[in-house]
């Protein structure tokens, strides 16, 4: 085999396997866009501005925060939903403690407990969390507000400081 053949076999391989890597790093990075735009969207639909608003208001804001969670979310990192709850009388006593029953390291007892950071959360771990608390708080009550109700009427009450 000549020497023009050997390079152009190994020039070929070498393509094939350049064009393999670039392939499997394009893949991760458009998976990584993806799961950062599924996040974020599950942010806004815990976060965001809600369908009481007006659709102007909605599309105005329609990638930000309400600023009615913002410092209910910096409580909520350092003292747990719980607390928040209590505080405001959002829920009764005996819901707090009908919720408590998740074990320390799970994110369900981070999120009732304190101790997560927004800014680092898988929110789709969050939202399967959000929906176990949820199931729980439901087990003993006829309620039919959900997590989003509650959250947001504990919000507007430290938002507006209209504690009970």
């Amino acid at each position: 085999m000549s020497k023009r053949k050997k390079y152009i076999i190994a020039f070929g391989f070498l393509f094939i396997i350049v064009s393999i890597i670039a392939c499997i790093v394009i893949k991760s990075h458009i998976y990584l866009e993806k799961e950062e735009a599924i996040n974020h969207e599950i942010k806004l639909s815990w976060f965001g501005y809600g369908s009481e608003y007006t659709l102007e208001t909605v599309a105005e804001h329609e990638d930000e925060i309400n600023p009615i969670y913002i410092k209910t979310i910096e409580r909520w990192e350092d003292v747990g939903l719980i607390k928040i709850m209590e505080e405001t009388g959002v829920w009764t006593i005996e819901a707090c403690e009908d919720v408590d029953v998740f074990d320390e390291g799970t994110i369900e007892y981070g999120i009732l407990h304190g101790g997560i950071s927004f800014a680092d959360i898988n929110y789709k771990e969050f939202n399967k969390a959000m929906i176990n608390i949820d199931s729980e708080l439901h087990k003993g009550t006829t309620d039919p507000r959900d997590m989003h109700d509650f959250l947001e009427e504990a919000a507007l009450k430290e938002a507006t400081n209209d504690y009970e």
